[in-house]
């Protein structure tokens, strides 16, 4: 039984994901020479990090993909099968989608795409939720105890002073009719 090889992901010199590793090649204008940058083949990673739709793109072998950038400016295409899968998993906000990443590859294309992890993440965030939501009724219930307090102290000083104009209005009828 063989052993399942890592997978290498290609990324051009400035951190975008290559969807075709291939080195690209060009004639420097000044030396004459034949230039090329290589791909620089990382291990497959997984990253947390809000994806911001960017467009889509048909590639040169026909792979339809949309192209994403991160906070950093960095671009991932994606498989156009694939994004069912990250809404599904991830879901979008607009035209973001924050969640947990890695890669995969089909042929010789490669694409971002959900972390396996994905559920811990969003159990993470679940619970999270459930404390802020937690903190927020509790803060509510303060508040609203606060407002019923300070309205009957207010209510208070209001009826008295209700009550004394009142007064003085009467005797003052009365003193007026006698």
């Amino acid at each position: 039984m063989g052993t399942k090889q890592k997978l290498k992901v290609p990324f051009d010199g400035s951190g975008n994901l290559m969807s075709f590793p291939e080195k690209k090649c060009w004639k420097n204008r000044e030396t004459g020479k034949e230039e090329c940058l290589h791909p620089v083949m990382k291990d497959n990673y997984e990253f947390n990090a809000t994806l911001t739709y960017h467009g889509f793109d048909k590639g040169t072998r026909a792979a339809h993909r949309l192209i994403w950038i991160d906070e950093e400016g960095h671009t991932y295409p994606m498989f156009v099968s694939t994004f069912g899968k990250a809404l599904s998993k991830i879901g979008m906000l607009g035209d973001k989608m924050t969640g947990r990443w890695t890669f995969q590859k089909r042929g010789q294309n490669f694409s971002v795409c959900p972390a396996k992890k994905q559920e811990e993440l969003v159990a993470k965030e679940n619970k999270d939720t459930a404390l802020l939501k937690a903190e927020v009724s509790r803060l509510h219930v303060v508040v609203n105890t606060w407002i019923a307090v300070c309205s009957e102290v207010l209510l208070e000083k209001v009826n008295f002073f209700i009550r004394k104009r009142v007064e003085e209005k009467v005797a003052e009828k009365l003193g007026r009719d006698s």
